[in-house]
């Protein structure tokens, strides 16, 4: 079809018919998912089909903060650290039929303290290894950042498994905490196909980036010299004392890649290991994704599984242009690339997040095939101004990112854009982090949270969870 011809038809469609809006109106929910039935699922946001459901995991006067998340067979396990007690939670559903939980709609979710020594539980990454396949083979990690105190600041690692105690059958529990360095604080954890863990590190001390495994075999020990993993120094960016972010994934054959913000020089890098390399200690290479601006923080990075790559899955990495407050996103492309070394990615704009921004919220996850997700929160100008959820992923008509036209009049973009939820100057919406199911749709954990004027002790935080569900329509039968 002549794209002329193709135009005037889209044309006469939008005019007859118009946009279906990604905030169209809500539907009537069928009457067997009414509040009586364990499956109701909350209140419904009109977001796309209108297909987003929110409810209140837990709802507390503590505040909640550094959330992770990851789908455990297409069940949520959210991590959180609670600011007020200063401890390290875990929730995680136990399915729409439960009520044997102590949290959550119906009691079908599962709310734990896992750590509560000190100051435990911020910057929190979360990551599941089904082992084998077998209930005894599953583990479920968690990294975390011990601020107990001056000289007494840890990176520690404890995990979720279950085994056969011949006298009351099978239990499940997690591990005691074990140290992975001194005074590391951010995280992220990954498992090889064979449930080896991966921890990526950063040490503002320093402002250096470590990663450690017990699988290699040199290296130093980041923590107790009677700690068997060894800690590899990846990059030391050389300055004053600084805050960072590293995000770590592993390829379809374990192989272990990291992006990073660089504090220092205000840029993003990118690391994997590569013998005779430029850092960290000569196996591994070292580069510039982008820079000029003050580029990378809130860097999540997500490394093709297929290989070679194919359209859908490719490496990508999301992050903060904190000079222009953009969501930005860099790609590995086969050729015509316009960032990276040899301009091997493309990088562009997704969407505004708001300038400002000190510790930027996002959060990044794909699907079975590699289509990236994206959550983050955006601040909307203007005074009192107001906080929006977002979720982006790709789209061939969608409403942000970059664009294609058909001449003279039609222009489209290649991203959609999504509000999940949105807060005024009362309240507020933090720290989100996104899971996908099996199904390709969406789950959602973020902190909110709200004040009364001139009560500050009256601010309620709640843990909500927000999912991207198919609704059954059932049409209304005339007698």
């Amino acid at each position: 079809m002549k794209p002329k011809t193709f135009a005037t038809l889209l044309i006469t469609a939008i005019l007859l018919f118009g946009f279906v809006s990604p905030v169209s109106a809500n539907p009537v929910l069928p009457s067997h998912l009414g509040p009586d039935n364990p499956d109701y699922p909350g209140s419904l946001e009109a977001v796309e089909t209108a297909r987003i459901f929110i409810n209140s995991i837990k709802s507390t006067t503590n505040s909640i903060r550094d959330i992770s998340m990851v789908m455990v067979d297409d069940h949520p396990w959210v991590a959180y650290y609670d600011e007020t007690e200063k401890d390290l939670e875990v929730a995680h559903y136990l399915g729409g039929s439960s009520s044997t939980g102590n949290c959550g709609p119906n009691d079908s979710w599962q709310c734990d303290t896992v750590d509560s020594t000190g100051d435990v539980g911020q910057f929190s990454s979360i990551a599941h290894t089904p082992g084998s396949g077998l209930i005894f083979g599953s583990k479920i990690g968690i990294t975390y950042y011990d601020a107990t105190g001056p000289g007494n600041t840890y990176l520690k690692y404890t995990y979720h498994s279950c085994w056969l105690d011949l006298t009351v059958g099978i239990q499940c529990g997690w591990s005691a905490p074990i140290v992975l360095g001194y005074n590391a604080n951010r995280s992220s954890l990954k498992y090889d196909p064979d449930g080896n863990e991966y921890v990526a590190m950063y040490y503002p001390v320093f402002n250096a980036v470590y990663i450690i495994s017990p699988l290699y075999t040199s290296g130093t020990p980041c923590a107790s010299l009677d700690f068997p993993w060894k800690c590899i120094l990846v990059e030391n960016m050389d300055g004053e004392d600084d805050d960072s972010y590293v995000s770590l994934d592993l390829n379809k054959d374990g192989h272990p890649y990291l992006a990073y913000y660089d504090p220092v020089n205000h840029l993003l890098r990118y690391a994997w290991e590569y013998p005779g390399g430029s850092c960290g200690g000569g196996s591994w290479s070292c580069k510039t994704i982008e820079s000029g601006e003050d580029i990378g923080k809130g860097i999540q990075l997500h490394v093709a599984k297929s290989n070679p790559p194919s359209p859908s899955d490719k490496t990508t990495m999301a992050y903060y242009n904190a000079t222009t407050g953009m969501l930005r996103l860099a790609q590995f492309v086969e050729s015509g690339g316009d960032c990276g070394w040899g301009n091997n990615l493309q990088c562009f704009d997704i969407d505004e997040m708001g300038t400002g921004i000190a510790d930027p919220n996002i959060s990044m996850a794909a699907s079975s095939d590699g289509v990236p997700y994206i959550g983050y929160v955006a601040w909307i100008g203007g005074f009192p101004g107001a906080i929006s959820l977002r979720v982006a992923k790709p789209a061939f008509l969608g409403n942000c990112g970059p664009s294609w036209s058909i001449p003279p009049y039609l222009t489209f973009h290649t991203w959609q854009c999504s509000e999940i939820d949105s807060a005024g100057f009362l309240g507020g919406i933090v720290d989100p982090a996104i899971g996908v199911y099996s199904t390709g749709k969406y789950g959602l954990a973020y902190s909110s949270w709200f004040t009364l004027i001139g009560t500050p002790s009256m601010t309620t935080y709640s843990l909500d969870f927000a999912s991207q569900r198919e609704v059954t329509y059932i049409p209304l039968i005339a007698r």
